[in-house]
Formats: C-alpha cells, sequence, structure tokens
C-alpha cells in the first residue's frame, strides 16, 4: 500500500538525499534522509511482490549489491465469520500492508472504515439488501401508458425494499400504493403498507417476511390497476471480504476471508 519507512545501509552514499535516487522494482522509494552510509526512504504503492532494490548515486552510478524488498498486502482474518444482510456489525480485519487509503467490500457491499494500522482495519458493515424499482409505465390496453405497474409482478427476498413510482397529468385520477388482502380486493387491507394519493410521486417498503404482497392504485382498481410482490426466504450466502489500497487487491491468506450473511 506504499507509505512504509525503509532504511538502506551501505558504503558510498551521498549526505544530500537529493543526489540519491532509490527504486523498488519499477516504483520509487522517496528518499527522506541520507547519509554516506544510510539511506531512508518512503514506499510508494505497489503490487504485492519481492522486487530488487536499485540505489543510484548522482555523477557515480548505481550502488553494486544484491537486494530485495517484499511487498506485502494480505488479508488472513476477519474477526466474525457471520454478520446480517442489514448491516451494522463492527469487525476487525487482520493481515498487513494496510494504509489510510484503504477500501474494504463484503462482496459487493462496502464496509465503512472507522480505524486503518499497518495490520489491521476496523469498519462496520453496510447492509446488502436489493432495492427493486416499480412505477407507472405499464400499458392499460384501453387506456395506454400511465394506467399500469411496471413490473406488475416482484420476486424479492426478506430484507429488500421495493420503491414505487409514479408521473401524471392535472387531469389524471390521483395514484397511490395500497395494499390489499388479495388479486381480487378493491379498499385498503387496514393494516399493510399505504402510501399518500398524489399525482406524482413516490413510496418505499422494505419487506420482512416471506410470503405474496398484493396491492393496487387507490381507487383504480377496477381497471386492473394492482401488482404483487412475492417475498421468498434470504438464503445465508459466502462473500469474500477484500481489501483494497490505491486499488491493488490484498492476497488471502491460507485462514480465510469469507464471512457469511444471514437475515
Amino acid at each position: 500500500g506504499g507509505g512504509t519507512r525503509v532504511v538502506l545501509n551501505g558504503t558510498g552514499f551521498s549526505s544530500d538525499s537529493s543526489q540519491m535516487i532509490v527504486k523498488i522494482g519499477d516504483s520509487f522509494c522517496d528518499v527522506v534522509v541520507a547519509s554516506s552510509s544510510s539511506i531512508e526512504c518512503t514506499t510508494n504503492a505497489h503490487n504485492p511482490g519481492s522486487e530488487s532494490v536499485t540505489v543510484f548515486v548522482v555523477g557515480q552510478g548505481n550502488a553494486v549489491g544484491s537486494v530485495y524488498f517484499d511487498y506485502e498486502l494480505f488479508v488472513c482474518n476477519v474477526s466474525h465469520h457471520f454478520g446480517s444482510i442489514f448491516g451494522g456489525q463492527r469487525l476487525i480485519i487482520s493481515g498487513g500492508g494496510f494504509a489510510a487509503s484503504s477500501e474494504v467490500f463484503f462482496g459487493t457491499v462496502p464496509c465503512e472504515i472507522e480505524s486503518t494500522t499497518h495490520s489491521s482495519i476496523q469498519c462496520v458493515t453496510g447492509s446488502s439488501r436489493a432495492t427493486h424499482y416499480v412505477n407507472n409505465l405499464g400499458r392499460h390496453p384501453e387506456f395506454g401508458i400511465g394506467y399500469r405497474w411496471n413490473p406488475s409482478h416482484l420476486v424479492v427476498h426478506v430484507g429488500d425494499r421495493v420503491k414505487w413510482t409514479w408521473t401524471g397529468s392535472a387531469f389524471t385520477t390521483l395514484r397511490s400504493v395500497v395494499q390489499v388482502s388479495d388479486d381480487a380486493a378493491e379498499t385498503y387491507d387496514g393494516s399493510g403498507f399505504e402510501s399518500k394519493e398524489s399525482v406524482t410521486g413516490s413510496f418505499e417498503h422494505s419487506f420482512t417476511k416471506p410470503g405474496i404482497y398484493h396491492y393496487i392504485s387507490g381507487g383504480l382498481a377496477h381497471i386492473g390497476f394492482r401488482g404483487t410482490v412475492e417475498v421468498v426466504p434470504f438464503e445465508s450466502r459466502s462473500v469474500e471480504v477484500n481489501v483494497f489500497v490505491n486499488g491493488i487487491r490484498a492476497s488471502h491468506k491460507p485462514s480465510g476471508a469469507n464471512a457469511s450473511l444471514s437475515a
């Protein structure tokens, strides 16, 4: 990840740091201080691996010697191997080569970093719930576009949310999202989700239990302006924990860097 202070010992160096050039592989190591017998430099970001060290003294040429530097960037352990899809769990990731610019992902979900050292990262998991979108741009056989939910049937997992959006004009009937008891009901079931009526608007609802949920656009159920959301159980799954430093992905060591998510 870069930022590591390296001390090189030898002879014939220059005490003028501007006359010293140090490279590790194809990356410069920024010289901080130098003397005739030692150089201190700071590494830059580099892909993991072992690289040869080259010291060049202006006016004298390359120093003689065979020295290698190992760039380490790896994950070897995660403090908890199980978590919730709703997020909010504090974790410690152990490894090496981490830096302030580190990023952590559980699958594709970011983990918000609270603190970082060279060998550990503490972060809080984010939510892996999906958001599904429904609009009113479906086509009704008689009234045309704007009088059907699109899509009219969704399959989602427990924990997912659905966001409905609808548009209209001053001459259209007010629209809303209203849960009903079955696919024939035309009035609110009295306990489910319900939005306010409007010409243009949006509404969100998170589904926490499996089942089939029926809904209508209030006042327009008689023309078939209805839909269903089928909520299926969330199946626990294993996701890979990935750490990136300046865009470089950390390798995984044998003790494992996977986590399982469940509802």
